[in-house]
């Protein structure tokens, strides 16, 4: 079959190819596919509950698609509601994905574009708590977890204030802890997470659904495990703490008691572990695939990677990307001089959530997304490409839940455009790089991909196309 002429505008093509993997994901979607009630029964990913057995559902979690979860449970919700059955919930979620319903109250745990814990998070993670605790043999409770539930789930051990703890994983991320290092002493610093939720449940059951932002799905690490049943090891936390704090005076003493304190008092399971159910609903590889599909539209060639490791280093992955996009310039320009027939699109797609390390200790604006886009961009300036194979590319890397840092773009593209604007404004690549300042170089070059909350989160896609 012949391949669909494109559309002339190579960036209109890209933003289509990673859109088509968002909605694949779009999580009210995700959690209608789990949901299915029936007379006498709710089947909740597969898991049947007599509806005979409960009288109350309650409605807990927390993650940037929050919204979008609860909505997708409104059908069911309805439905329960005219059976006579009570319903009550609370999810925090980013304060510009509030909205209205009915039965559930969506809470603003942190402002837009600020990934990090807050004192109005913290409320809500423990009115969350106080009513997983308090769920007696006749409550059902469905939690709805997703990336960024984390910071929109703090609530630290005694001793340990919000601020300091905020500080603190701010501190490691710059030293270039991984997204699990963080985790775990996140983990070993809260009582919510690292199952800390389920820790002392005795209802009817609990079923999480959850849509992972983890390459690796390691369903300890998605928003830190919150629901995941197991008894926290403290002291390989306080070891791994003390790796970055090599001469013990980074890190507040006060911060290691307190870990030590809690892991003899509240880090122990008490709940029956039968009772917990978790389903990964959608991840990164649902998205990528999505979006290789619809890409198939357009090329004669689609690849697709999932990096199954969390937090690699995002110069690494730049090298990566970039020798895979100037190989491929290469071996599409030789086969266009041998061949009578043009050898067409080339695209790939990848899921991958690079680290990144602050080289400034006062750094500019961006997000991971843009970064990697800006490396990329660097790479093709300082190749030996020839200008007519510089113009071939086209590469976008954004975040799926719609946030890159704290910034209000969702990522960024990169091709010879911005490099063309960035020579005539006299614009210093490498300095924005050193700078880790991507925000303000794409806003002048006009390269940031902007798409608002996509009330989903499955990590960053990435899509590169080769004319």
């Amino acid at each position: 079959m012949q391949t669909p002429t494109p559309p002339q505008n190579p960036e209109d093509v890209v933003r289509s190819i990673w859109k088509a993997g968002i909605q694949a994901v779009e999580s009210e979607r995700l959690v209608q596919q789990q949901l299915r009630l029936t007379p006498g029964e709710l089947c909740i990913a597969g898991k049947s509950v007599q509806l005979q057995d409960f009288d109350r559902l309650i409605i807990v979690g927390g993650g940037k698609a929050g919204a979008g979860m609860v909505a997708g449970m409104q059908p069911t919700l309805e439905s329960l509601a005219d059976l006579g059955k009570e319903i009550t919930g609370w999810v925090n979620v980013p304060a510009d994905c509030v909205t209205d319903n009915r039965w559930v109250t969506l809470h603003p745990g942190r402002p837009a574009g600020f990934n990090a814990p807050t004192s109005t998070g913290m409320m809500g993670a423990k009115k969350i708590l106080d009513w997983v605790n308090h769920a007696n043999d006749r409550d059902l409770v469905i939690c709805l977890l997703s990336g960024g539930g984390s910071a929109l789930l703090p609530l630290p051990i005694d001793q340990v204030t919000i601020e300091k703890k905020a500080n603190l994983t701010q501190w490691l991320g710059a030293q270039g802890a991984t997204i699990d290092e963080l985790n775990q002493i996140r983990q070993a610093l809260s009582q919510i997470k690292g199952g800390g939720l389920v820790r002392k449940f005795s209802g009817l059951s609990f079923h999480s659904l959850i849509i992972s932002d983890v390459m690796s799905n390691s369903l300890e690490t998605i928003a830190s495990g919150p629901t995941v049943a197991c008894n926290t090891d403290v002291n390989q936390a306080i070891d791994l703490l003390r790796k970055f704090d090599s001469n013990g005076n980074k890190v507040d003493s006060i911060v290691y008691e307190a870990m030590r304190s809690f892991s003899e008092t509240g880090k122990r399971m008490s709940g029956d572990t039968r009772l917990i159910n978790n389903t990964i609903i959608g991840d990164a590889s649902t998205a990528v695939h999505a979006a290789a599909t619809f890409a198939q539209k357009y090329s004669n060639e689609v690849v697709t990677h999932v990096t199954s490791t969390s937090g690699p280093d995002i110069e690494t992955v730049a090298d990566q990307i970039w020798l895979t996009i100037s190989n491929q310039i290469r071996r599409s320009t030789r086969q266009g001089k041998t061949s009578p027939r043009s050898p067409g699109l080339w695209c790939s797609i990848a899921g991958c959530e690079p680290s990144i390390q602050l080289h400034s200790s006062h750094p500019g604006k961006g997000g991971r997304n843009q970064h990697l886009a800006l490396l990329i961009l660097d790479r093709l300036r300082k190749s030996d490409l020839e200008r007519q194979q510089q113009r071939r590319f086209m590469f976008l890397s954004g975040g799926t839940d719609g946030e890159d840092g704290p910034t209000d773009a969702t990522g960024a593209i990169a091709s010879c455009q911005q490099l063309d604007i960035a020579r005539q404004k006299q614009l210093s690549i490498s300095e924005h790089v050193l700078k880790n300042d991507a925000y303000h170089f794409f806003q002048k070059t006009g390269g940031l991909f902007k798409t608002g909350p996509t009330h989903t989160n499955v990590g960053d896609l990435q899509v590169t196309l080769i004319s």
